[in-house]
């Protein structure tokens, strides 16, 4: 319902952190008050454990936790909020002098004679700088990046919202994608019959776009087999068409070879076979010349002197 950019963060805070080294590693997630039997409320609480790579607290080290994402369910007005913060180790125990001089930040000493003066004395130190609570100091069981922040030494915890920050409100789950049974509705509600009865209505749609399905893959074999014979009908007939020339050409081959065999029979037996013998091919005469169209123009031969 409501966000705010890292952009809008930023101009808010004072000192606001900003880098890549802490973007390197994963955020440490923390869950509140997400407990509850309601089917709705475990498929969101696995939701968001799944955004982010589970941990193991075994090989986990401290120094690779730099941020964390803190979602926090408001069961009263049924929100969600999700906020975004630096975690950073700072140790405790010593004047915030001392601590200055670990950060590198060199102090005004003017007005002190020296640096003892300065450490005792207090020097020119904020005393709106107010100590960390004791419930945010810890004993660190690692090394943590940050000067002072040694095994076995007091730190404090410090959190520095980084952004965006969200605050939602679960409105619908629904099974598969877009075309699922809802499984919750904030808005709607419905009873056991209405939901029986959607539910033997999603059945009987179901049934019904298989049944469209066989049949589509039916019709579509059926135009496939008819394109099939179509094709092979094609073939046979081209084949036919092509028959006849080819007999022809066996017939003016065989033609050709009966007037040769009649002309060795009588070169070697010195008279004429019979018309059985070597049956000779029959020409075809040219079509008669009809009342409307041209006869055919006879060959003229030029005499060579």
């Amino acid at each position: 319902n409501e966000y705010s950019f890292m952009k809008d963060i930023a101009t808010v805070l004072r000192r606001p952190q900003s880098g890549l080294t802490q973007f390197q590693t994963p955020a440490l997630l923390i869950m509140n008050n997400f407990a509850g039997d309601e089917p709705h409320m475990k498929i969101m609480t696995s939701m968001f454990q799944n955004m982010f790579p589970s941990i193991n607290v075994q090989k986990l080290k401290l120094a690779d936790i730099r941020r964390c994402v803190l979602i926090t369910h408001d069961a009263e007005n049924d929100l969600v909020h999700i906020r975004h913060f630096h975690v950073q180790a700072v140790p405790v125990g010593m004047s915030r002098q001392v601590k200055r001089l670990l950060k590198l930040q060199l102090p005004n000493l003017s007005t002190c004679s020296d640096i003892s003066d300065y450490l005792l004395n207090g020097g020119n130190a904020s005393e709106s700088e107010a100590e960390d609570p004791a419930d945010t100091q810890v004993t660190l069981p690692q090394n943590v990046p940050g000067r002072g922040n040694q095994k076995q030494q007091r730190s404090a915890v410090r959190l520095t919202e980084l952004g965006p920050r969200l605050t939602m409100r679960l409105v619908r789950v629904e099974e598969g994608f877009c075309d699922g049974e809802v499984l919750y509705h904030s808005y709607v509600k419905k009873s056991e019959d209405e939901v029986k009865t959607m539910q033997a209505q999603k059945k009987t749609k179901e049934q019904l776009r298989v049944h469209r399905r066989r049949e589509q893959e039916k019709n579509v074999k059926l135009k496939q087999k008819k394109r099939e014979d179509h094709k092979k009908r094609c073939k046979d007939g081209l084949k036919r068409k092509m028959m006849p020339a080819a007999a022809m050409n066996e017939r003016k081959n065989a033609s050709d070879d009966s007037d040769d065999d009649a002309a060795y029979y009588r070169k070697e037996v010195g008279k004429d076979p019979e018309a059985e013998m070597f049956p000779a091919k029959k020409r075809r005469r040219p079509p008669a010349a009809t009342e409307g169209s041209k006869a055919p123009a006879a060959k003229r031969f030029r005499r060579k002197d």
